[in-house]
């Protein structure tokens, strides 16, 4: 049975053991993991990563909200992460995590008025969207409490992908089903009401997996790893009403079907 964990931070900051990790995932029947980025500096060890372990595929891109301040991103990276991701087009499997994120206490701490932040994530959102799209990729999208946003600007941008931790309304990721776009389910699933109504609601070859590791986890609190990403395959199989074999291949399918990417051998 073979699984696909589609968005997950497996940087050495946040697992000392990282070969033990990636072991347990295999062991698990973990086939290749999306190691996503988050700032500037996370790129350049996100491909690293990759290059010292084939299971990790690497996604490089800016997130929404940079880890380094807590703060929203602001435009002075985005010219130097562009360069990076069309240096490593032929490298990387998808754009990402990029995003959106008007969660209050973000555009809070952010400086400048809050539709001015909005504005500065849309723009660096967007101008990685469509970079991904001129070079044939998908994008890994952060999309917290803008998720309508998220898609439209997607769709803006003309490019495909997956919306990770999707936390809006069942009838826009409807939308985005209706625009192509996947949507993975995480092994918090099984503490998430939210997340089951929107399992229920999304057709099943639109689902994929992931476990955001370390964050995510089916226990509050306590750090996430890739092997839990068959929690999730069980939770999607129990509400879909499929075995958790079937779960698997549909899911695995889904995300090839969305990073096409993953088909490469390494």
């Amino acid at each position: 049975m073979a699984l696909i964990d589609c968005h997950a931070h497996l940087q050495p900051a946040h697992f000392p053991s990282l070969q033990d990790t990636i072991a347990d995932a295999r062991a698990a029947g973990v086939t290749a993991i999306l190691n996503v980025s988050e700032s500037l500096t996370d790129c350049a060890q996100v491909l690293a990563l990759a290059s010292a372990h084939p299971i990790l595929r690497p996604c490089i891109g800016l997130h929404p909200v940079q880890p380094a301040t807590g703060k929203s991103v602001t435009l002075a990276d985005l010219p130097a992460v562009l360069e990076l991701i069309s240096d490593n087009a032929e490298r990387i499997v998808a754009v990402g995590e990029v995003g959106l994120d008007f969660s209050p206490h973000v555009l809070a701490a952010a400086l400048g008025a809050r539709d001015e932040q909005k504005a500065v994530q849309r723009e660096v959102f967007v101008a990685q969207a469509r970079l991904a799209a001129s070079l044939g990729h998908p994008v890994n999208v952060h999309s917290r409490q803008a998720g309508h946003y998220a898609i439209a600007a997607m769709v803006e941008a003309g490019v495909g992908g997956l919306l990770h931790a999707f936390d809006g309304k069942a009838a826009h990721a409807m939308k985005g089903v209706q625009s192509g776009f996947f949507f993975s389910v995480a092994p918090n699933i099984v503490r998430s009401v939210h997340l089951r109504k929107l399992v229920k609601a999304i057709p099943l070859d639109y689902l994929v997996l992931e476990t955001d590791s370390p964050a995510l986890g089916p226990v509050s609190g306590v750090t996430n790893v890739p092997m839990n990403v068959r929690i999730a395959c069980q939770e999607v199989a129990n509400i879909k009403g499929i075995t958790v074999e079937e779960a698997a291949e549909i899911t695995t399918a889904n995300a090839i079907r969305c990073f096409p990417r993953l088909a490469r051998r390494e």
